[in-house]
Formats: structure tokens, C-alpha cells, sequence
């Protein structure tokens, strides 16, 4: 009897626990208090989705996805400015043209009233700053042999030199004033005094040369002011009366007597300034 009674126990146990297969589960069912709570809001009830599919995605179409997905086009970045300076660079020169340009100023200096007749009135001061260095020139020479020969100290050269700096503008407008002055007497053209500058300046191109060989001399200890200087000055008075003669066609009385004046009131200054030493 024992034996039956644990047999019927055993085989009511089986039943119990029958073997459950989770592979054939119906996970689609859905929680029946949802089903409710979507019945009384209206919303109408999810489809289930099929597995590694996403809602969002089959909403939008494809075309939308792909105008969200491509970023936007960045604006073009400005052009940096080349901040760096353009390279100088001198115009090349050729031989033929140096040359031709050299003996066209070479041929001024030969004839100053060319000078007047082609060079621009704005260029007068420079003109005016090289008649001022034919005047310290000069007076550098006489410092020089005067320091040399012991006459002045060394200390006192520079004021020589500063003297003939004033000295020589000095004169060159007073020679200019003057030459305007004896045109109008003339009944010539009006002499314009801004471009005669030019021409004087010009006149003193070749006796500079003198003067600057006669410097060259003196680093050697030569005492050569007296010659040297004096034929630079009176290269120079010469060369200005012919610029006159070009200027106001051969009128040799007025301008003979005029570069005299201005040579003689010259020299009175040069001799007035040697009270210096």
C-alpha cells in the first residue's frame, strides 16, 4: 500500500512541473494596464516594432535624414593679407645709358644756362645747398693750411667752414638778385631767380673738382689754398659770366661790369672773414 501511495505522489509531481520551453514564449503580449491607460488617454495602441529597427528613423524619409545629417557649409576663411613690404629695387642701368646720361650732365656743367632752361623750379634749394658746399670747401682748404702752417688752432676749423657755408649762399644770392635786376634794365625776358640758382650752382661743378684735389693735396701737408682756391673762385666768376651772355645775348658792357661788382664785393668778404683767425 506504502508503495502505491509514494507512486501517485511521485507521478502528481511530474505533472506539477511539467517542462517549460521559453523558446516558444509570446513576448508580443502586452501588459494589460497599459492597454487601459492608452484606451483612456486616446492615444491609439503602438504597433510592436520588429527587432533592430528604430521609430525615429521610419518616420523621417530619407531625404530629410540625409539634409539633417550633412553639416552645414562653413563660411570661406578670409584671405590673409602679405603684410610683407615689396622688395626695393633699383632700376637697372645699362653702360649705354649711364653713359649717355653722364655726358648730358657733364655738358650742364660745361654750359650752366642749361640748367635753367631744364631743370624744375622746385629743385632750387638743393641747388642753393650746393653753392653753400662750393663755399665750405673753400674755406676748409685755407683752415687746413692755416691749422698746418700754425696761424689757428684746429679747434677753430670747423667755424671756418661754417663761415664759408653762410658766405657761400650768401653770394649766390646776391648774384642772382643781381643778374634779375640788370634783365629787367635790359629790356630782356624776366629772369626767373628760383631757376637761376640752378645755373649757378651748375657753374661751380667743375671748380669744385679743383677744390677737392686741392683737399686731396692737403692730407699731405701741402700748402696749396692760395693757388688751388683762388683758381676755383675765378673758374667760377667765369663760368657765370657766360651762363649771363646765354641767358641775355651778347650784352658784354652791362654783364662785364656787373660780374666785376659782384667779384670785387666777393673778395671783400672773404678778406673781411680772414679777421676770424
Amino acid at each position: 500500500m506504502k508503495d502505491e501511495s509514494l507512486e501517485r505522489n511521485e507521478g502528481s509531481q511530474e505533472d506539477l512541473y511539467e517542462e517549460f520551453d521559453i523558446s516558444k514564449f509570446d513576448f508580443s503580449i502586452a501588459d494589460p494596464w497599459e492597454e487601459e491607460s492608452s484606451a483612456e488617454n486616446g492615444q491609439p495602441e503602438a504597433k510592436p516594432q520588429p527587432v533592430g529597427e528604430d521609430p525615429v528613423f521610419e518616420a523621417e524619409p530619407a531625404a530629410e535624414l540625409a539634409a539633417e545629417i550633412t553639416p552645414s557649409p562653413k563660411p570661406p576663411k578670409k584671405e590673409k593679407k602679405d603684410r610683407t613690404l615689396p622688395a626695393f629695387s633699383l632700376p637697372s642701368v645699362d653702360r649705354k645709358t649711364f653713359l649717355r646720361k653722364s655726358r648730358r650732365y657733364l655738358r650742364y656743367a660745361l654750359r650752366p644756362s642749361g640748367l635753367y632752361e631744364n631743370i624744375s623750379e622746385t629743385l632750387w634749394w638743393v641747388f642753393l645747398l650746393g653753392c653753400c658746399l662750393f663755399g665750405c670747401a673753400f674755406y676748409l682748404l685755407l683752415g687746413m693750411d692755416w691749422a698746418s702752417a700754425g696761424m689757428i688752432v684746429s679747434s677753430r676749423v670747423p667755424l671756418l667752414m661754417l663761415t664759408g657755408f653762410l658766405l657761400g649762399g650768401t653770394v649766390s644770392l646776391a648774384f642772382v638778385g643781381g643778374a634779375t635786376m640788370l634783365a629787367k634794365l635790359c629790356k630782356e625776358d624776366d629772369l626767373q631767380p628760383f631757376r637761376m640758382i640752378s645755373a649757378v650752382a651748375g657753374a661751380a661743378v667743375y671748380p669744385s673738382a679743383v677744390l677737392l684735389f686741392g683737399l686731396f693735396l692737403g692730407l699731405f701737408g701741402l700748402s696749396v689754398s692760395m693757388s688751388f682756391g683762388v683758381v676755383a673762385l675765378l673758374w667760377w666768376i667765369f663760368n657765370l659770366m657766360e651762363m649771363l651772355k646765354d641767358l641775355m645775348g651778347n650784352r658784354y658792357f652791362p654783364i662785364l661790369t656787373f660780374v666785376i661788382l659782384w667779384s670785387m664785393g666777393l673778395f671783400a668778404l672773404i678778406t673781411a672773414t680772414f679777421l676770424l683767425k
